[in-house]
């Protein structure tokens, strides 16, 4: 190999490592982005609560991915400002893998719910039924409820007697199928472009519980996100209010964002519900599947946990995982609660 072969080998080398250089710094500086807008996110127009926040755990990966690039490519001060990222995001995420420790003694419930998005232009309800019947849960909240859907449910009627159903052929269809009495079964909206939510009290035989099925709207534009930040501050206080009341408090449903967003810890703390994914990690729901592009599943690590079951802090989680796909674009969930009864029950909470 001659000098001038040489020379414009080593120039195609070291363009190929500024490039490569140049794209990894991007990402540390993309997540850097991501952080300074965090700091605004309780401002009403929030692209940080929109398209940042909810994706921390994908911005650990890719500061960790980032991290080890660099130190590679021999970059330590940019290795260790992707590693300060990545732990932060850590920290972030670690809240969904620290438990909490509750104890409920004397009368109490049992109680499984599943939580079912099944998406309004799913044609397959069988995929549905065929998991309540495997799973055998107390209480189904179904989202986005045809009535393809609550004609299907009905056929689980021996099982699960005490059905409400309010289909619709939009996202906004909803029905809560129990094995067990419901009364005081209400239907409302929070804002006049939202969908319906519904409440009700579940008369289990040692312990009553106030359900709340609530489907929050997909912030696709800032005017939909301050929409759906808006129903979030709307159900927190109603949910507050309805805590004051002698009946602890479950609110499960698609709520179009995730637990590491700044506008969910705040609903939290208003509502004064915690996460039921305290203890079982990240669980990501969202999206399974692009039905209007492609039809493979998606990974894992592409997802998000935008469907949630919070519940009042003297309810002991059991159980929370993921069930199978059912044809939607999102997976349901599947959760397992101690219910303390009214009577001679001893509840203790400590995070």
């Amino acid at each position: 190999m001659d000098k001038q072969e040489t020379s414009e080998q080593d120039q195609s080398d070291s363009r190929s490592y500024r490039t490569r250089m140049l794209f990894t710094r991007a990402l540390v500086i993309l997540v850097i982005m991501g952080y300074i807008l965090l700091g605004f996110g309780q401002f009403p127009v929030t692209i940080i609560n929109t398209w940042i926040a909810p994706f921390t755990f994908q911005m650990m990966l890719v500061a960790a991915g980032a991290c080890v690039l660099l130190l590679l490519m021999r970059s330590p001060g940019w290795a260790l400002m992707s590693l300060v990222l990545a732990t932060i995001n850590a920290f972030i995420a670690s809240g969904d893998y620290r438990g909490r420790d509750v104890q409920v003694t004397g009368t109490s419930q049992e109680l499984r719910v599943m939580l079912a998005n099944v998406l309004y232009r799913n044609e397959n309800p069988q995929y549905l039924n065929t998991m309540i019947v495997k799973e055998k849960p107390d209480v189904v909240i179904v989202q986005e409820c045809t009535k393809q859907f609550s004609d299907s449910l009905e056929s689980l009627a021996s099982t699960y007697p005490h059905q409400h159903a309010w289909p619709s052929d939009s996202p906004g269809g909803l029905a809560i199928i129990s094995r067990h009495p419901m009364r005081n079964v209400t239907v409302g909206k929070l804002e006049k472009m939202s969908f319906p939510y519904a409440t009700a009290v579940i008369d289990g035989p040692n312990a009553d519980v106030l359900m709340f099925a609530v489907h929050l709207m997909s912030p696709r534009s800032i005017a939909t996100a301050m929409l759906r930040n808006r129903e979030l501050e709307s159900i927190a206080d109603l949910v507050a209010t309805k805590r004051l009341g002698e009946l602890p408090v479950i609110l499960a449903g698609d709520m179009n964002t995730t637990m590491y967003s700044p506008r969910f810890r705040n609903f939290t703390r208003t509502s004064g519900l915690v996460s039921g994914r305290r203890g079982y990690g990240n669980l990501p729901t969202w999206p399974v599947r692009f039905p209007k592009w492609f039809e493979f599943r998606l990974p894992s690590l592409t997802m998000i946990p935008i469907d949630h079951l919070c519940v009042d802090p003297v309810i002991m989680v059991n159980d929370f995982r993921l069930g199978p796909d059912i044809g939607s674009d999102h997976l349901p969930l599947v959760v397992d609660m101690r219910i303390p009864g009214a009577g001679g029950h001893q509840a203790t909470s400590s995070d």
